[in-house]
């Protein structure tokens, strides 16, 4: 996935495409891109958060694939643990982000507890950032109002 700065070109469509180029199997890019299209209206605005989340997904999981792929078995581990009476749901938490931890170290050998918090407020910062970006919910909005007004 190392073209992820085109994603932002994208379109619904062509998003299922560079998705399995890029290495994803039929099944994710699949489910992905019918995220893709997941609108959600705020106080009477329509936001893209479908298209940012997928976007964001792709450019975190460009730049760090182990802290990806040690969140995914963490959580996987975490599914199993989750059935443990009274503490289960402690004990999956702290699985995921040992998980996500241990790829982070992966990643980033020189990285601390401090960097591997950073880099998962930084990719919800850039999420909300973009989903707040009026110029690009502009159209959307514009579009939805548009339908609900005819």
């Amino acid at each position: 996935m190392k073209e992820h700065e085109n994603t932002n070109q994208q379109s619904d469509g062509s998003i299922f495409s560079w998705l399995i180029k890029n290495g994803v199997s039929e099944w994710l890019a699949t489910k992905l891109q019918a995220f893709w299209n997941t609108i959600t209206r705020i106080g009477g605005k329509v936001l893209l958060t479908g298209e940012t989340i997928v976007i964001e997904l792709v450019k975190f999981t460009s730049g760090h694939p182990y802290m990806a792929v040690g969140a995914v078995m963490g959580f996987s581990a975490a599914l199993l643990l989750n059935q443990i009476p009274l503490v289960g749901w402690a004990i999956s938490c702290l699985t995921t982000l040992t998980g996500a931890y241990l790829g982070h170290l992966h990643d980033n050998p020189k990285g601390n507890i401090i960097s591997f918090f950073y880099v998962i407020l930084d990719v919800v910062y850039k999420i909300f950032k973009e989903i707040n970006n009026p110029e690009k919910n502009e159209e959307a909005n514009n579009c939805v109002f548009a339908e609900s007004a005819g």
